[in-house]
């Protein structure tokens, strides 16, 4: 079995970010700034049958009860020679003034032949995880279609 497993950064530059404290420079990847205390991470594994695996990271960075920077990482592995990664279809990180958390979201996609002469199926897993200051994160949603 061919397996491949590839780790794609959330925030490039054909992403829109929202949120980052004016302390950022301008093209800066927010991990390559410094963080006094030990950077948070959330992951949500995604796995559908004996095809794929997809697995979303959240990575932040809290300083004086608020986030200073949030990364998002994908990390895909596909199990069957049947599959193809295509890649990361849609990418966000919004920031709640009101309560300093902050919501991440990716969506990326997989095309799986299902069986001979059939046309490839793509699969569209995802996943939000809004990040607090102090280290919790809650899992919004996940899934794929």
């Amino acid at each position: 079995m061919k397996t491949a497993r590839v780790t794609v950064m959330a925030l490039c530059a054909a992403v829109s970010v929202v949120g980052i404290p004016s302390t950022a420079s301008a093209g800066v990847f927010p991990a390559a700034q410094a963080c006094s205390t030990a950077p948070y991470t959330a992951e949500v594994p995604l796995r559908y049958q004996d095809l794929w695996t997809y697995t979303f990271k959240a990575t932040w960075c809290a300083e004086e009860a608020r986030i200073v920077w949030a990364e998002v990482a994908v990390t895909h592995e596909e199990h069957s020679e049947t599959c193809t990664w295509i890649g990361r279809l849609e990418e966000w990180t919004t920031r709640d003034p009101g309560t300093g958390a902050w919501t991440v979201f990716d969506m990326s996609e997989y095309s799986c032949r299902t069986g001979a002469g059939t046309a490839p199926k793509g699969w569209t897993p995802w996943a939000m995880v809004t990040v607090q200051p102090d280290g919790i994160s809650i899992v919004k949603g996940k899934g794929y279609e």
